[in-house]
């Protein structure tokens, strides 16, 4: 019987701790497999606490037990989330420290109302169970509450450089809970249950501090995430409003000099002048050709940004190509395809720049598939262009730039972009040549549905 139910207490336990991870990290999976997983790691849990109670049997509370727990509890959150290695152990950390000192005031508190000893306490079943009901309610409400209040923050735009600093809390809490036992089972009276109770409290108080300054941090993070965003998207509307200003006022001007080409061309003609015509004639279609736009979609926002930086290349010896079809039917948020577009040719053209002209190459493809019967028409984006060696780890690419911080954010803020439009990306180098590519589907962002 009480070999059952240790693994039941050691199950929920494990639910517990599966609760609190699901307010600060992302699952990996879901459904039956998940709580198998928990059950599992529930039951190995269960094992652990057996083999240290052999190696330790003058007392349940030992620095062992935690550490075999809190390597189990590791272990689980490390086969069913997602998260950088020291978030991980951040949060079993806290979600254990929390979860013991909760234990540790409904056991005190028992203690110290009753005016009894531990023993006592364990010896008496209806006591024992119901301290043991008050805990795991306790427990699962909190652990609850927190996954109620927050959300677990997209793993890549998270910045958890503070995580390993603020390990030491919960590890401390664990140390003085382990001292406080100590001597709340000494004989000599000085530490009462009152005491271990109201210092229980002061460390549980202080790591929930250290949750609400965790959720305060990621706040401030995912703020200046959408900060850069929006200084992404004005930069790129701004090259954008530059470049229909200045095609604008080049096709005014243009429309200002026909009269006056006609003028002189009637005047060489009627005066028998046919090669002077004919060289002025030429002359024009050149300067023309100079103005005429390189891409033509149909779509005035893509238009601008394909042409403005297509000219960019251009003017630094770069060979660059384009293939598109009609985008005026197009239904995307076209603020943030613009600013993915731009972001990425950006990145291309500066990649091509670090090689010779003969090698500089840029192919770009922006076609909108139409909707068949099963799926959504879709926005079809590849951008490969030649480029030296680049390193792909995680789905990103670290900066070669001096001042890493002030540089490096045009293919994040591309990527966050296109997540928060359900859009289906990947990147690739190979023989000397990267590619992006993406597929966004042509709806408006109220009918997406987010993951």
């Amino acid at each position: 019987m009480g070999y059952w139910l240790g693994i039941v207490f050691s199950c929920l336990d494990v639910l517990c701790v599966a609760v609190f991870c699901d307010a600060f990290l992302e699952r990996k999976t879901r459904g039956l497999r998940f709580v198998v997983g928990a059950l599992l790691c529930g039951v190995l849990s269960y094992i652990a606490t057996i083999f240290v109670s052999h190696i330790s049997e003058e007392s349940p509370i030992t620095l062992l037990k935690f550490a075999a727990l809190i390597t189990v509890y590791f272990v689980f959150a490390s086969l069913f989330y997602l998260g950088k290695f020291w978030m991980r152990l951040l949060v079993v950390l806290l979600a254990y420290a929390i979860f013991t000192l909760l234990e540790f005031c409904v056991l005190y508190s028992l203690l110290a109302l009753l005016h009894i000893h531990y023993d006592e306490y364990v010896s008496n079943m209806v006591l024992y169970f119901t301290g043991v009901t008050i805990t795991y309610s306790l427990k699962f409400l909190l652990s609850s509450a927190i996954k109620r209040i927050h959300r677990p923050v997209v793993a890549s735009s998270g910045n958890i450089k503070w995580a390993p600093l603020t390990i030491g809390f919960p590890l401390i809490s664990l140390v003085g809970i382990t001292i406080y036992y100590y001597l709340s089972m000494s004989m000599s009276g000085k530490m009462t249950a009152t005491f271990v109770l109201f210092a229980s409290g002061v460390l549980l108080a202080t790591n929930v501090v250290i949750l609400i300054l965790i959720d305060l941090t990621e706040k401030n993070n995912l703020a200046q995430e959408q900060q850069k965003t929006l200084n992404e998207q004005l930069r790129s509307q701004r090259a954008n409003i530059d470049a229909l200003s200045s095609a604008y006022a080049t096709q005014r001007k243009m429309t200002h000099d026909f009269r006056h080409h006609i003028a002189a061309l009637s005047g060489m003609l009627q005066g028998g002048e046919t090669q002077q015509a004919q060289d002025y004639l030429a002359a024009l279609q050149e300067q023309q050709t100079e103005r005429a736009l390189m891409v033509n979609t149909h779509n005035s926002a893509i238009d601008a940004v394909l042409n403005q930086k297509g000219y960019a290349a251009q003017k630094q010896h770069i060979d660059i190509q384009f293939e598109v079809n009609d985008l005026s039917p197009l239904q995307i948020e076209l603020i943030d395809c613009t600013v993915v577009l731009g972001n990425l040719l950006d990145n291309a053209i500066e990649a091509c720049l670090k090689l010779e002209e003969a090698k500089r190459r840029i192919e770009v493809s922006v076609l909108r598939d139409e909707a068949y019967a099963d799926s959504d028409a879709k926005l079809y984006v590849s951008i490969i262009n030649t480029s030296l060696p680049v390193h792909i780890e995680k789905d990103c690419i670290a900066t070669t730039k001096p001042e890493p911080h002030l540089h490096g954010f045009g293919l994040p803020c591309a990527k966050e972009l296109l997540r928060r439009n359900n859009a289906f990306y990947t990147m690739d180098y190979h023989d000397g040549a990267f590619q992006f590519c993406f597929e966004w589907p042509d709806v408006t962002r109220n009918s997406c549905v987010h993951a």
